[in-house]
């Protein structure tokens, strides 16, 4: 796998030592599963705490109201933690370019040679994405990354191709 290289802006550039170049593109997510679990729980206990108090007080449905509260944070924490792992990866390796994109449940991969392949961006309600094309096939990226920095992620994605054409390796595509 390849190593981390901080990059301008806020890409993650990834460099392999057997000569691969690659960019990890994912959401942005401030909490880790344990955080996540660990939240979860305690607004549960909160809640149940105060349902159970207003039952014993005879408000029954106050504590129906609670379970209802705490199903609904549930789902919506379900629905987040299916999606936190979204994301793409593009791997330069030789002419090759492999694109890995992962939307909850779908993982799709898709191989592109570097010599056919053109970069470009297409329209999208969050801003233009980043799109690559060859041989008659498509593949939009950049979900992920701020809008602001999508066409440094193109310059980087046609920079780098450009070396994998002429045979250069990825230590040049910084330079």
């Amino acid at each position: 796998m390849p190593a981390p290289v901080p990059a301008s802006g806020g890409l993650v550039r990834m460099q392999g030592p057997a000569g691969e170049l690659g960019w990890c593109l994912r959401r942005n997510c401030a909490l880790t599963p344990r955080q996540l679990a660990a939240f979860f729980v305690s607004i549960c206990a909160v809640s149940l705490a105060i349902g159970i108090f207003f039952f014993l007080q005879g408000a029954s449905w106050v504590a129906a109201f609670a379970g209802l509260e705490m199903a609904a944070l549930g789902l919506a924490l379900l629905c987040f933690a299916r999606h936190a792992r979204d994301g793409e990866r593009l791997t330069l390796a030789g002419r090759t370019l492999t694109v890995e994109q992962q939307r909850g449940v779908h993982f799709t991969v898709h191989r592109f040679n570097a010599d056919w392949l053109t970069v470009d961006t297409v329209d999208s309600p969050g801003g233009p994405l980043v799109r690559l094309v060859a041989e008659g096939r498509a593949v939009a990226v950049g979900r992920h990354v701020r809008p602001a920095l999508r066409p440094l992620l193109a310059q980087e994605l046609r920079r780098a191709l450009g070396r994998a054409r002429q045979g250069l390796t990825p230590e040049h595509v910084s330079n």
